[in-house]
């Protein structure tokens, strides 16, 4: 293909267009001979541009947006967390959460050097699934990019919260460079990020690596039975969930007969089955009213997913117990 773009010799449709362009010159003088230099020019500039751009489409086996998009990152390798401008350009670069970018914050008085992106979006309760995956991979490219840049906050935002005060995000995901999982099974490790921007194949390889991870639907599902059970206006208060595996075969009489009469439901089947139910707490607030209430999920994991088996507003003297039954059958 690039013989034929390139060679030097003339077909016969070239010496065709040649030989009008000769009897232009010849009947209207300079003129024409100017235009005629002009066209040339134009055309082998066309063409190759477009062996260029056919060649960087083979090499990459990417798309013309998608190659344009890795050069550009590239070009903005060894930006560091105090160049504000270029760390605002990367973020913008690499959001595909589909969150909408309010703003960021730099830490670099001390370190570890944290950067801070603020989303703000419509009512939380349209947000209640935020993507994690799309925001681990945001995570890998700006730890790629800028190499100096310790940690990274994901800050979220809405109508009923100060975006000036932190306290009042109503989610947040935090990011370190030594602890980046993409999901379950594949980690991106601090070596394999410190060696992406080392030319731009590797880059390009590094970018599309990352691309490639799907999200879980496991969290999202079960979030959904939470919020199905407590409302649309109750939100769980950042860290205060509290949960673990309660090992039936572990408890004493007693102890046994607690979750049956707690949540009403019988254990028995689920021994039989596994011999391990879930136990979940979260301290709740309505963002509305700002009262806040303890709730309880009994679940067990399956191969189709999360099996809720029973939820229940609950008191702080009766999370003591539970909590006791979790810690309990943790250390036997």
């Amino acid at each position: 293909m690039f013989e034929n773009l390139f060679t030097t010799k003339m077909s016969p449709d070239k010496k065709t267009i040649e030989n009008r362009f000769f009897k232009i010159r010849t009947k209207n003088s300079n003129a024409s001979k100017i235009l005629s230099i002009l066209f040339f020019s134009v055309l082998i500039v066309a063409i190759t541009a477009g062996a260029i751009l056919i060649a960087v489409n083979h090499k990459y086996g990417g798309s013309e947006g998608e190659i344009s998009e890795i050069h550009t990152l590239y070009n903005l390798k060894n930006t560091f967390i105090g160049d504000a401008p270029k760390v605002r350009e990367i973020v913008d670069l690499t959001n595909n959460s589909g969150y909408k970018v309010d703003g960021i914050q730099l830490r670099t008085d001390s370190e570890p050097y944290r950067l801070t992106v603020n989303f703000k979006v419509g009512n939380r309760s349209d947000y209640r699934h935020i993507d994690n995956t799309e925001l681990r991979k945001m995570s890998a490219l700006i730890f790629s990019l800028i190499p100096n840049v310790d940690e990274l906050c994901y800050m979220f935002y809405d109508d009923f919260s100060d975006i000036s005060n932190p306290e009042t995000s109503f989610s947040g995901v935090y990011n370190s460079r030594y602890d980046l999982y993409m999901n379950a099974t594949e980690k991106i490790d601090a070596d394999y990020i410190a060696s992406s921007c080392k030319n731009v194949d590797a880059f390009e390889e590094y970018y599309k690596y990352i691309a490639s991870f799907k999200g879980e639907k496991a969290e999202s599902e079960f979030m959904d039975k939470v919020y199905e059970f407590t409302g649309n206006d109750y939100e769980i208060i950042v860290n205060s969930a509290f949960g673990g595996d309660l090992k039936l075969d572990s408890l004493t009489e007693n102890e046994y007969t607690f979750p049956d009469e707690f949540f009403g439901v019988k254990l028995e089947k689920y021994r039989k089955e596994q011999n391990v139910v879930s136990i979940m707490i979260y301290h709740m607030r309505n963002f509305k009213t700002d009262e806040t209430r303890y709730c309880s999920f009994l679940y067990n994991n399956t191969e189709n997913g999360v099996k809720m088996i029973a939820s229940r507003w609950v008191s702080e003297s009766e999370i003591n117990v539970i909590q006791s039954l979790i810690i309990r059958s943790k250390m036997i």
